[in-house]
């Protein structure tokens, strides 16, 4: 390391400033994930109620099983609660978005220059030069 050392030179260009328009607006992603569990969740119950008991099964009749009912439901329901979540996101975005709010924005640059002169020293020794003699990991060498 070098005795004395200086912090980089820094540089600031900033141009000129610019008026720009902010306008906030929903983040359609989050809204169709959040339908979609809510409907998800929604075919979780109507499978659990809509499945018939033992009494109500007599004789040979068509069921089905827990899992396709549900599997189907979450499809169908799931399809659904994306559907609406997004007219939702499409709606707030309707209403939110008539405000527009108007700022300046500004654009700055920073760089840093390095001072030249420095000298560039290191405390630890190169690689293979701790003096220590080093053997092959194969292991004994065969005559």
């Amino acid at each position: 390391m070098t005795s004395e050392q200086r912090p980089p030179v820094e540089h600031i260009e900033r141009q000129a400033s610019v008026d720009v328009s902010v306008r906030r607006s929903p983040r359609y992603g989050r809204f169709l994930l959040v339908g979609a569990i809510v409907g998800v969740i929604v075919a979780l119950f109507a499978a659990t109620f809509t499945q018939p008991t033992a009494e109500e099964v007599a004789g040979p009749t068509l069921t089905y099983s827990f899992g396709a009912v549900f599997g189907f439901g979450a499809l169908l329901f799931g399809s659904i609660g994306a559907l609406l979540a997004g007219l939702l996101a499409l709606l707030l975005d309707r209403i939110v978005g008539r405000r527009v709010r108007p700022y300046t924005a500004e654009h700055e640059h920073v760089a840093y220059d390095e001072p030249e002169d420095e000298e560039v020293t290191t405390d630890a020794p190169a690689a293979g030069s701790d003096g220590a003699s080093r053997t092959d990991s194969a292991g004994p060498a065969q005559a």
